[in-house]
């Protein structure tokens, strides 16, 4: 049997006035927060060398695992990318799913260069080398130069500069 404890104050109407909640005796200590941080992320992929070759070869994204695996590690500016076969995903998790084909609007993978110029730049190469354009390059109203490309399974990838280093490009917009 639990025991509380309460420290009880009652106004001259008997209304209570205390501020204490019933409590047990002990309470157990509250449970730390479990931080949860971004590990990386990871695309459901049909044709996994195609996929494999345009990250690593047109990307420049290090591959962490062979070619051959079912799940494909690629890190990118130390961020994790997996590529997941669908097949085997599907096997895994013991269910099936449905899959856009052609281009792909459920999410965006975002790129950034240093300059204007290598927005062009990084846009012709990669379209040379086998991406997709889906937007030449532009400069927004809001001051980014941007342009969107496609990768073979039509996943959207951006490439985008606000015209200065990395490490900066974040200042005075936040």
């Amino acid at each position: 049997m639990e025991r509380y404890l309460r420290t009880i104050d009652i106004h001259e109407n008997g209304e209570d006035l205390s501020a204490e909640p019933f409590r047990p005796e002990t309470e157990p200590p509250a449970k730390p927060q479990t931080r949860m941080r971004l590990d990386g992320f990871g695309l459901l992929v049909n044709d996994m060398a195609k996929m494999i070759r345009f990250y690593r070869d047109v990307l420049h994204f290090e591959i962490k695992e062979d070619e051959n695996a079912s799940n494909v590690y690629l890190v990118k500016d130390g961020t994790l990318f997996l590529l997941y076969g669908r097949n085997d995903f599907e096997k895994m998790t013991g269910r099936r799913y449905k899959y856009v084909n052609g281009f792909n609007g459920h999410f965006e993978l975002a790129l950034y260069v240093d300059t204007f110029e290598e927005v062009d730049e990084q846009f012709e190469r990669i379209v040379k080398e086998g991406g997709r354009a889906v937007l030449e390059p532009v400069t927004e109203p809001w001051g980014q130069r941007t342009c969107f490309i496609a990768d073979p399974e039509g996943n959207l990838i951006e490439i985008g500069s606000w015209n200065r280093p990395f490490e900066t490009k974040d200042e005075g917009r936040f």
